[in-house]
C-alpha cells in the first residue's frame, strides 16, 4: 500500500518538475520547493528499498511477458522452417502428433545432461517427432564438430551417434567426435567423403538466424508446440507441456 501511494505521488511530481525545467516555462517549483521533493523521495526510498525492489521487478515481468509473447509469434510464422527444414534431423515419429524442435551444441553441459530424458521420452512416446537443430555457439571445436554430425547425420546409425557424443565428458573436438563415430559403427569412408563435399555449413546459419528470430539465447532451447522452453527440463515437465500440447492441438500435428 506505502508503494501504491509513494508512486501515486511521484506520478503527480514528475510532471511539475519537468514543466519547472522548461526552457520557455515560468517554474512551478522553486529550487527550494525542489529540494524538499527531492529529500522527502530520497528518504522515503531509504526508508523502503521494497519500493525499488517491487518497481523492477514488475519491469522484468513486463518484459518477460513481452519476450514470451514475441517468441510465441516467431515461432507461429517460423513454424515450416522450425518442423520441417530437410537439412534437420528428425528423430522419432516423423509423423508424430507432437514435435519437439532442440537447438544444441555437443559442448553444452546442460545439453548432455537433458539428452537421457529426450532418449526415454522417444523410447516411452511412439507419438513425438524430434527435430535436431545443429546450433554450435561454443566455439571452433563445436563448429568443427557440427561438420562431423551434419555428415553422420546422412548414414542410418546417427541417432546412436549423437547421444553417444552427448555422454561424452570433456571438451568435444573433432578428432573425440570421428572416435565416437568409428566406435557408434558409422562408415568411416563414407563419413570422410560427404564431410570433403560439404563446401559450407549453410544450415548452421540459418539455424542462428531462426534461432534469433525467436529470441533464443543459449542451449539446450526446446520448442514444444508454439512454447518456447529456454533450458533444459525435467522429464515430468517434459510431460507435461507434450500433454498440454496433445490437448490444445487442433491440427493433424503439433
Amino acid at each position: 500500500m506505502k508503494a501504491m501511494v509513494m508512486w501515486a505521488v511521484l506520478a503527480l511530481l514528475v510532471p511539475l518538475i519537468g514543466a519547472a525545467e522548461a526552457a520557455d516555462s515560468k517554474p512551478i517549483v522553486s529550487d527550494k520547493e525542489r529540494a524538499v521533493i527531492e529529500s522527502v523521495v530520497h528518504d522515503y526510498l531509504k526508508d523502503h528499498p521494497e519500493v525499488v525492489l517491487e518497481a523492477l521487478k514488475s519491469l522484468e515481468d513486463k518484459e518477460r511477458e513481452k519476450r514470451v509473447d514475441a517468441a510465441q509469434k516467431a515461432i507461429v510464422t517460423e513454424q515450416d522452417k522450425l518442423r520441417n527444414d530437410p537439412s534437420s534431423f528428425v528423430a522419432g515419429n516423423p509423423k508424430g502428433d507432437v514435435t519437439i524442435v532442440e537447438f544444441f551444441d555437443y559442448n553444452c553441459g546442460y545439453c548432455r545432461h537433458v539428452a537421457p530424458t529426450l532418449q526415454s521420452l522417444l523410447a516411452d512416446d511412439k507419438k513425438i517427432k524430434l527435430v535436431l537443430k545443429e546450433w554450435p555457439i561454443r566455439g571452433a571445436d563445436s563448429l568443427a564438430v557440427t561438420k562431423i554430425s551434419l555428415a553422420a547425420a546422412k548414414q542410418p546409425k546417427f541417432l546412436a551417434f549423437h547421444f553417444a557424443l552427448l555422454a561424452s565428458e570433456g571438451q568435444v573436438d573433432p578428432a573425440a567426435a570421428l572416435a565416437v563415430a568409428r566406435k557408434s559403427g558409422l562408415d568411416m569412408d563414407r563419413l570422410q567423403k560427404d564431410m570433403a563435399a560439404m563446401n559450407n555449413l549453410e544450415i548452421v546459419q540459418r539455424n542462428d538466424a531462426l534461432a534469433q528470430k525467436i529470441g533464443i539465447e543459449g542451449t539446450p532451447a526446446f520448442v514444444i508446440g508454439t512454447t518456447l522452453v529456454p533450458g533444459a527440463i525435467s522429464a515430468d515437465k517434459f510431460k507435461q507441456l507434450i500433454a498440454e500440447t496433445r490437448q490444445n492441438c487442433k491440427q493433424a500435428s503439433c
